[in-house]
């Protein structure tokens, strides 16, 4: 019979620090799920943000083009507007980025849903500063390939 009673005090014991372990692990959990977000986050601008270089070299290189143009504007009027157009494409997605660091606010806590749900608008942003980017620095190369003499 003491044997019972040590028996079921130890599967007591064992019980009640499993249940008191369950609650701590989840409780951990969102913290490293919005770690993980705003890594992610960061990562896609970092990724964005070394690619700004390149967005200002292709602005001073249209710039240069239509500045070459304009001395006949009338013969290169539609190339002149295709190098404006250009221009202010890469002006945008300069401005795009620049706004959203503006923008962005570390989360202070970061075990709440709302920190993970404000993470995954701003992943989702700048995802689409990126992609703007990108678009916009294809075309501008483009256009540069297309004006360089054959």
């Amino acid at each position: 019979m003491k044997q019972f009673f040590v028996l079921l005090l130890t599967g007591l014991i064992v019980f009640t620090f499993a249940c008191n372990d369950t609650p701590s692990k989840t409780s951990t959990e969102p913290a490293l799920d919005t770690k993980a977000m705003e890594k992610s986050v960061m990562k896609i601008h970092d990724e964005a943000m070394a690619k700004m270089d390149v967005i200002y070299k292709l602005k001073k290189q249209v710039k240069g083009i239509a500045d070459s143009l304009q001395q006949d504007s009338i013969a290169n009027s539609e190339t002149l507007t295709a190098a404006y157009k250009n221009i202010e494409a890469l002006e945008l997605a300069d401005e795009s980025m620049m706004s959203w660091m503006r923008n962005y606010q570390i989360p202070k806590t970061k075990d709440t849903p709302e920190v993970m749900k404000y993470l995954e608008d701003e992943k989702e942003k700048i995802q689409e500063v990126s992609q703007l980017m990108n678009m916009n620095i294809a075309e501008a190369e483009g256009f540069v390939k297309m004006q360089a003499p054959n």
